[in-house]
């Protein structure tokens, strides 16, 4: 269990309400559970020491406010006085999702109105010094239909593609994470499931992006499930096996156990 004794000089109450650190404090397991931080030193100790150290002495009255009284400027203001330490744009980026972080807790937990949902923390320019151009980071989390469909036409032209090419039509087709991709084999298709006459792919194991094991199950408690498989989509899967057994001079049966 992390140490929380650097709470002890922080006000955490006042009168029946939590302040921001108090919340924090309280729900400090619970916080770290939902956003998966489960390395004590990898993202508890140094996440906690971003809130103690950087996030609460910025905000505002944080000794003698509660976290009901704070609007979704006054976090805003925060962010504004990081950004002036000249942090780089990944490093706000992750002060943003620490205080949304608490102030998620703070509404499941205490029914007090979380100020960000819904909000759009805007991400601050990078200026490259010699050229002094700016230039606006922008997060990219999904692709057009467009930008889909042209990646899968590329993908499907050859069977003989690199590995990493294969892995990102696996991602795009099953809806894969990239170490799901990295962690499925062949005996994991399955010619039908249950009493049903058709393919599925098993997915119950992924590869950990830090220490490169196979381990089991994946990211969620939801991560284990089984992916119906179009017959285009097995058909050509199946010809990916039948070049890598060429390939390697092996059996089929021989690549069951094979990426």
């Amino acid at each position: 269990m992390i140490d929380l004794s650097m709470f002890d000089d922080t006000v955490v109450a006042i009168g029946e309400k939590y302040t921001f650190a108090g919340v924090l404090k309280e729900f400090f397991g619970e916080i770290c559970e939902t956003n998966y931080w489960r390395s004590e030193e990898h993202t508890q100790k140094p996440y906690l020491n971003d809130y103690m150290k950087r996030i609460i002495p910025l905000i505002d009255d944080h000794d003698s406010k509660t976290i009901d009284e704070y609007t979704y400027e006054d976090y805003r203001q925060v962010i504004q006085k990081l950004e002036d330490q000249s942090y780089s744009p990944e490093r706000i980026v992750h002060f943003m999702r620490l205080i949304d972080a608490v102030t998620s807790m703070a509404h499941t937990k205490l029914g007090v109105v979380n100020v960000l949902w819904g909000t759009i923390f805007e991400l601050p320019e990078i200026i490259d010094a010699d050229e002094k151009i700016k230039e606006l980071l922008k997060l990219k989390k999904s692709l057009t239909v467009k930008q889909e469909i042209a990646i899968y036409r590329l993908l499907t032209e050859k069977v003989d593609m690199d590995g990493e090419y294969f892995g990102v039509y696996l991602m795009l087709i099953a809806g894969l994470r990239d170490g799901e991709a990295c962690g499925v084999d062949y005996a994991d298709l399955k010619q039908s499931y249950g009493e049903e006459d058709f393919h599925v792919l098993l997915v119950y194991k992924t590869v950990e992006s830090k220490e490169h094991r196979l381990v089991s199950s994946g990211k969620t408690k939801n991560a284990d499930r089984i992916i119906p498989i179009p017959d285009p989509v097995y058909n050509f899967l199946m010809k990916r096996k039948k070049h890598i057994a060429e390939k390697l001079c092996l059996g089929e049966e021989e690549l069951d156990a094979y990426p």
